[in-house]
């Protein structure tokens, strides 16, 4: 485990909070721990904590880890048991100690297991906690990668383990996607981000949609309608993940911009 002046240096170098950068270290110990266990095998990272540690190290900070799992027979309950097998690895490995909070089932027999953790700065354990979601039956419409876990903490530089992982096709394929089923600033500015290389990225949203009933045409109208609601939550949502957050009318303009001539 890494000593507090150095969760305290990089806090203080990137003027977060020195519970944002502990958050992101146990998050990164415990992607290490999956890629070593057998999960590695079952589940296919995602999301926006994919994007910072397996693409763009200095991307946003994320507060939680997101995956898919590729073999639909594993049930739940076998889900969490092999989630606790890393616990003993990761206290061996970092001295980094986890326990299960509460686990929730939501729509699909997806799960939600809050997990949590004592880190460097040596809190009660009861007073951190991080989430790991978990989808089925997803639609990929790009290939899988395979990556390394990236990371600047100076316990973790040596440790090469990859990971099953979306590419960023799939990542702002489905972020698109989640535009229409929820308002997430923090999906939106994602897209925003990774809207920047579109040009680069042909490709059909369609069978991504379609599996979730919805239609890539409503895109062009969707911002327009949640523009209000994004407005209320968008700097409190990203608060603490960046150290400036852009403008909410900014990112809209760009996005739909973008949106409009591409989709």
């Amino acid at each position: 485990m890494i000593r507090t002046a150095e969760i305290s240096k990089l806090a203080h170098r990137l003027g977060l909070g020195d519970k944002t950068i502990e958050k992101d270290y146990v998050l990164t110990w415990v992607l290490l721990a999956i890629a070593a266990s057998r999960l590695n095998n079952i589940l296919v990272f995602k999301g926006g904590t994919a994007i910072k540690k397996m693409y763009i190290p200095d991307y946003r900070f994320s507060e939680d880890l997101d995956f898919t799992l590729m073999q639909s027979h594993i049930t739940n309950v076998d889900l969490l048991v092999a989630i606790e097998e890393v616990f003993p690895w990761l206290t061996r490995e970092a001295n980094i100690t986890l326990s299960t909070r509460k686990v929730e089932e939501h729509a699909g027999g997806n799960p939600t297991i809050y997990l949590n953790y004592v880190g460097p700065l040596q809190a009660d354990i009861n007073s951190r906690f991080l989430k790991v979601d978990i989808s089925r039956d997803e639609a990929l419409v790009f290939p899988i990668e395979k990556r390394s876990v990236r990371s600047s903490y100076s316990d973790c530089q040596t440790r090469r383990y990859a990971l099953s992982v979306y590419s960023l096709e799939e990542i702002l394929a489905e972020k698109l996607r989640s535009l229409l089923t929820r308002t997430e600033p923090r999906d939106l500015y994602d897209i925003y981000f990774l809207l920047v290389d579109v040009e680069q990225m042909s490709f059909s949203l369609a069978p991504k949609f379609e599996a979730k009933g919805l239609v890539v045409s409503d895109l062009r109208t969707i911002l327009g309608r949640r523009q209000p609601t994004f407005q209320k939550m968008w700097k409190s949502r990203l608060d603490g993940q960046m150290p400036i957050i852009p403008e909410l009318e900014d990112v809209v303009r760009e996005t739909n911009r973008i949106i409009q001539k591409y989709f």
